[in-house]
């Protein structure tokens, strides 16, 4: 049972599953928001004395109301937020405000703004304290209490200097609480990360398999089926790609049994045909037998082709270098002119008898059209490039893809040496059934041969 519900839970379609992602991270964020606000409301409006008003306008340190300072700025004419008139609660804060700078009032300017919205609506203390004073003429308080009396808001408060500038005083801006506030919340993204990480990786996971498959089987690789699960959508890309795959695997294995089949009955006739050839005048007879074994050569490389790849190993981690000194050293045994630049070892995932068959090919074939061989080993970002340069006449450019078509050999190479023109196409396909590739340029003489195959996590 346990089984079935996680397969049903597996099976939700995955569009569905991204939308209660982005829901439950709407709805995470929106609560901690509202959790932070709650649990640590920002403060309310700072109260500051007129006594301490003064202080700071006279260039004295005012004690701080919480994490609020007032801070003084000189000016060399009135701030735009004051030239506005004041209000009448304003008027009777700035006379209270002169008194107890001892100066006139005509000098001193005084406003009460409102606090920030977010201040107002989180902790209801952000409205301006009204100012109980008489509306008559403002009175004259005692003068032992005129720093006794608060103001609490936003204040602002200018004194007119000798020199004809002006001081002003604000508090400072409130940044306790943004600070709690981004740690509140980086707290919980680090919290809420791992989590939302392991989760996506939960979702793709599926699509991480069906990719890697889908590039082994791009490869001519063999690939197990696909396990089914994941979203419903994966869960049917799946089963659609395991049908695919299994067509596929179906026609290549008929088709290439049918060739091999062809190839191998092929011989009964041909041999029929030697014994014939026999009978007939000789200069007939050695045209006939020169047809019949280039028939036969072709014969036997289909079917060393088709029994290589029936037998082809799995991959393995080899050292590339290894392999492909290994080849330098079985060409130089036989008197070949063939070296090899040395280079760090250059890992890989291969099948080390198919690789080792291109690279005795391909050096074969720099030997057979050049005197000389130079083969270099080296890594370039996430490839592993292997070059072989020989000195031979090379080939036009028209030619250098045509080579690899099967059977295909120039004019130059039907006279020059043996072969049926499928060493380069077999080379060509089983370095492309590692992910990799092989091509022909010009080199500085003669042709160069490049073997390009992906380093393991590339």
């Amino acid at each position: 049972m346990a089984g079935s519900g996680r397969s049903r839970l597996g099976r939700t379609p995955l569009s569905l599953q991204v939308f209660l992602v982005i829901l439950a991270t709407f709805l995470i964020a929106q609560g901690l928001t509202i959790a932070a606000i709650v649990w640590a409301p920002p403060r309310g409006a700072p109260a500051f004395t007129y006594q301490q008003l003064a202080e700071s306008l006279e260039g004295q340190a005012a004690p701080p109301s919480g994490a609020r300072r007032l801070v003084a700025t000189r000016h060399a004419a009135l701030p735009a937020d004051l030239t506005a008139p004041m209000s009448a609660n304003e008027t009777r804060a700035a006379w209270r405000l002169a008194r107890a700078l001892n100066a006139p009032p005509g000098d001193v300017r005084f406003r009460l703004r409102p606090a920030p919205t977010l201040v107002m609506l989180t902790s209801g203390r952000g409205r301006p304290v009204q100012l109980q004073t008489p509306a008559a003429a403002p009175p004259v308080p005692p003068a032992s209490r005129v720093g006794e009396t608060q103001v609490r808001g936003e204040v602002l408060a200018a004194l007119r200097r000798p020199d004809g500038g002006w001081t002003v005083v604000a508090p400072s801006p409130e940044m306790e609480w943004a600070r709690r506030l981004a740690i509140w919340i980086a707290g919980w993204v680090l919290i809420i990360c791992p989590v939302a990480y392991l989760f996506a990786r939960r979702i793709t996971a599926p699509l991480r398999r069906f990719a890697a498959s889908a590039d082994r089987l791009g490869r001519a690789q063999r690939v197990e089926p696909l396990e089914i699960s994941g979203s419903g959508e994966i869960a049917t890309a799946a089963q659609a790609f395991n049908a695919m795959q299994t067509r596929i695997s179906r026609f290549v294995s008929d088709r290439v049994g049918m060739m091999g089949a062809i190839s191998h009955d092929l011989r009964t006739p041909l041999t029929r045909i030697r014994f014939k050839a026999e009978r007939a005048e000789p200069r007939l007879r050695a045209a006939i037998l020169s047809d019949v074994e280039q028939m036969e050569a072709m014969i036997s490389s289909v079917l060393a082709f088709i029994r290589d790849d029936q037998t082809a190993g799995p991959p393995q981690r080899l050292d590339l270098t290894s392999l492909v000194a290994c080849a330098v050293d079985d060409a130089a045994a036989t008197g070949a002119e063939v070296t090899m630049t040395l280079d760090e070892p250059v890992v890989i995932e291969a099948d080390p008898e198919a690789l080792r068959r291109v690279f005795d090919n391909l050096i074969s074939n720099a030997l057979k059209y050049g005197e000389r061989a130079q083969v270099s080993v080296q890594r370039l970002g996430g490839e592993a490039r292997v070059t072989i340069e020989d000195n031979g006449p090379g080939l036009p450019a028209g030619e250098l893809e045509k080579v690899f078509a099967p059977f295909y050999r120039t004019p130059s190479a039907k006279t020059a040496a043996d072969g049926v023109g499928l060493g380069l196409a077999v080379a060509r396909t089983v370095v492309r059934s590692h992910g990799g590739d092989v091509t022909l340029r010009p080199g500085r003489q003669g042709l160069i041969a490049e073997v390009a195959l992906p380093l393991p996590g590339s």
